[in-house]
C-alpha cells in the first residue's frame, strides 16, 4: 500500500507540474499576442516615415508622369503621411520628416504647374 501511495503522490506532483506548465504557456502566449499587437502598432506608425523614401523615389523617377496613374495616389499617400505625422509630434524626427514631406508635396505641385504650362503653351502654339 505504501508504494501505491507513493505512486499517487508522484502522479499528483506530475499533474500539478503539468497544470503549472500549462498555465505558464497560456500566460506566455497571451504576452506574445500583446507584444505582436504593440509591434504592429509601432510598424504602422513607422510606415509613414518609410513612405518618404518610396515617394521621393517615385517623384524623381524618369518614368514618373504628372498625368500618369501613379500621380494622384502619390499625392494622397503624401497627404496621409503629413496628417499622421502632424498627430505624432512626440517622436524625435517628426518635424524633420514633416518638412521633407511638405517639400515633396511642393515639388509635386511644381510639377503640376509645369505640366499645365506646357499644355497651355502647346495649345497656344496650335492656335
Amino acid at each position: 500500500d505504501g508504494s501505491l501511495q507513493g505512486l499517487q503522490e508522484q502522479h499528483d506532483a506530475v499533474v500539478h507540474k503539468t497544470q503549472a506548465l500549462h498555465t505558464e504557456c497560456e500566460t506566455l502566449l497571451s504576452e506574445k499576442t500583446e507584444m505582436e499587437l504593440v509591434v504592429e502598432g509601432i510598424t504602422e506608425r513607422l510606415a509613414h516615415y518609410d513612405e518618404l523614401t518610396v515617394l521621393q523615389g517615385s517623384l524623381t523617377s524618369p518614368a514618373f508622369k504628372v498625368g500618369g496613374s501613379q500621380f494622384l495616389p502619390l499625392l494622397t499617400r503624401a497627404d496621409e503621411a503629413i496628417a499622421a505625422l502632424t498627430g505624432s509630434s512626440h517622436f524625435s524626427d517628426t518635424s524633420s520628416y514633416l518638412n521633407r514631406f511638405k517639400s515633396l508635396q511642393a515639388r509635386a505641385q511644381q510639377l503640376v504647374r509645369q505640366h499645365v504650362q506646357s499644355i497651355l503653351l502647346a495649345a497656344t502654339e496650335k492656335v
